[in-house]
Protein backbone atom coordinates (compact mmCIF):
# COMPACT_ATOMS: atom_id res chain seq x y z
CA UNK A 1 0.00 0.00 0.00
CA UNK A 2 1.36 3.23 -1.04
CA UNK A 3 1.41 6.49 1.10
CA UNK A 4 -1.28 7.67 -1.27
CA UNK A 5 -3.41 4.67 -1.29
CA UNK A 6 -3.06 4.75 2.55
CA UNK A 7 -4.51 8.23 3.02
CA UNK A 8 -7.49 7.52 0.48
CA UNK A 9 -8.17 4.40 2.57
CA UNK A 10 -8.33 6.72 6.06
CA UNK A 11 -10.33 8.90 3.81
CA UNK A 12 -12.92 7.35 1.96
CA UNK A 13 -12.95 3.47 3.24
CA UNK A 14 -13.74 3.81 7.14
CA UNK A 15 -10.28 3.42 7.34
CA UNK A 16 -10.37 5.95 10.07
CA UNK A 17 -12.87 4.22 12.21
CA UNK A 18 -10.62 1.14 11.63
CA UNK A 19 -7.51 3.19 13.16
CA UNK A 20 -9.53 4.65 15.65
CA UNK A 21 -10.81 1.36 17.02
CA UNK A 22 -7.31 -0.11 17.06
CA UNK A 23 -5.58 2.83 18.78
CA UNK A 24 -8.34 2.79 21.47
CA UNK A 25 -8.18 -0.58 22.57
CA UNK A 26 -4.71 -0.35 23.29
CA UNK A 27 -4.89 2.32 25.78
CA UNK A 28 -5.82 1.23 28.87
CA UNK A 29 -7.36 4.63 30.24
CA UNK A 30 -10.57 4.30 27.60
CA UNK A 31 -11.02 0.81 28.61
CA UNK A 32 -12.42 2.06 32.39
CA UNK A 33 -14.55 5.04 30.42
CA UNK A 34 -18.43 4.54 30.44
CA UNK A 35 -20.04 3.17 27.28
CA UNK A 36 -21.31 6.90 26.41
CA UNK A 37 -18.03 8.45 27.02
CA UNK A 38 -16.09 5.51 24.69
CA UNK A 39 -19.14 6.28 21.78
CA UNK A 40 -18.02 10.10 21.79
CA UNK A 41 -14.36 9.31 22.03
CA UNK A 42 -14.05 6.57 19.22
CA UNK A 43 -16.15 9.46 16.80
CA UNK A 44 -13.58 11.88 18.24
CA UNK A 45 -10.72 10.35 17.24
CA UNK A 46 -12.74 8.70 14.31
CA UNK A 47 -13.25 12.08 13.02
CA UNK A 48 -9.49 13.55 13.66
CA UNK A 49 -7.77 10.90 11.39
CA UNK A 50 -10.16 11.46 8.81
CA UNK A 51 -10.34 15.01 8.58
CA UNK A 52 -6.53 14.88 9.21
CA UNK A 53 -5.83 12.55 6.26
CA UNK A 54 -8.23 14.89 3.89
CA UNK A 55 -5.79 18.04 5.35
CA UNK A 56 -2.81 15.94 4.34
CA UNK A 57 -3.89 14.99 1.13
CA UNK A 58 -5.21 18.52 0.25
CA UNK A 59 -2.73 20.91 1.65
CA UNK A 60 0.41 18.45 1.55
CA UNK A 61 2.44 19.01 -1.24
CA UNK A 62 3.00 16.50 -3.66
CA UNK A 63 7.36 16.49 -2.81
CA UNK A 64 6.60 16.25 0.26
CA UNK A 65 4.69 12.94 -0.02
CA UNK A 66 6.82 12.11 -2.08
CA UNK A 67 9.90 12.51 0.09
CA UNK A 68 7.90 10.14 3.17
CA UNK A 69 6.57 7.65 0.75
CA UNK A 70 9.89 5.65 1.27
CA UNK A 71 9.90 5.94 5.24
CA UNK A 72 5.81 5.48 5.10
CA UNK A 73 6.82 2.00 3.16
CA UNK A 74 9.30 0.81 5.70
CA UNK A 75 6.68 1.66 8.44
CA UNK A 76 4.08 -0.07 6.80
CA UNK A 77 6.30 -3.34 5.75
CA UNK A 78 7.36 -3.39 9.55
CA UNK A 79 3.76 -2.74 10.86
CA UNK A 80 1.91 -5.93 8.61
CA UNK A 81 5.11 -7.41 9.61
CA UNK A 82 4.61 -7.60 13.50
CA UNK A 83 0.93 -7.48 12.91
CA UNK A 84 1.49 -11.21 10.83
CA UNK A 85 3.96 -12.54 13.49
CA UNK A 86 1.30 -11.46 16.34
CA UNK A 87 -1.63 -13.32 14.42
CA UNK A 88 1.28 -16.49 13.75
CA UNK A 89 2.28 -16.52 17.60
CA UNK A 90 -1.73 -16.92 18.98
CA UNK A 91 -2.44 -18.99 16.45
CA UNK A 92 0.58 -22.00 16.85
CA UNK A 93 0.04 -21.17 20.74
CA UNK A 94 -4.17 -22.62 20.86
CA UNK A 95 -2.58 -25.65 18.80
CA UNK A 96 -0.53 -26.56 21.30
Amino acid sequence: MTLNEALLWLLNSGGGAAVASFILELIPWYQTQTPVAKKYIYFGISAIVTVGAYLILTFVPKEILDAIAPYFALLYGVAASALFGTGYYKATKLNK
